[in-house]
């Protein structure tokens, strides 16, 4: 934060997938052991969002102070279709590959099975 002086605005863009629709989210709302079973095959289309969180930190020069905003984009993973199929089968395979640590980190065993199944039953793109 000390590199950003009143002359730069910073952004940086994180992503997750998650089942409640809150903006508000410091942990994970799904806490019990193993998946969540709210989130099934038939439904993860619907009830999993892709939620991309904008973050634009930069120093007012007046005040020398820092601001950091943030901006929570969310969408079900059934609106990538099928206008966005390519994004959607590399979200899912992006889940498949994190670490194991990152992947707690993001609730992915709270959902993958039901996501996997269900991206699994889609039909083929052409």
């Amino acid at each position: 934060m000390r590199a950003i002086d009143g002359d730069q605005v910073w952004m940086s863009t994180n992503w997750n997938v998650v089942d409640p629709p809150s903006l508000y989210q410091p942990v994970a709302e799904w806490r019990g052991p193993g998946p969540n079973p709210a989130v099934t095959a038939d439904n993860a289309g619907a009830t999993l969002l892709l939620r991309v969180d904008r973050e634009t930190p930069c120093r007012l020069p007046r005040s020398d102070t820092m601001a950091f905003g943030i901006r929570v984009h969310t969408t079900p993973l059934s609106s990538l279709l099928p206008h966005d199929r390519g994004r959607l089968d590399a979200l899912v395979a992006s889940t498949r590959h994190l670490p194991e640590e990152m992947g707690r980190y993001k609730s992915v065993p709270a959902f993958a099975d039901a996501l996997y199944a269900w991206h699994r039953a889609l039909p083929p793109t052409s």
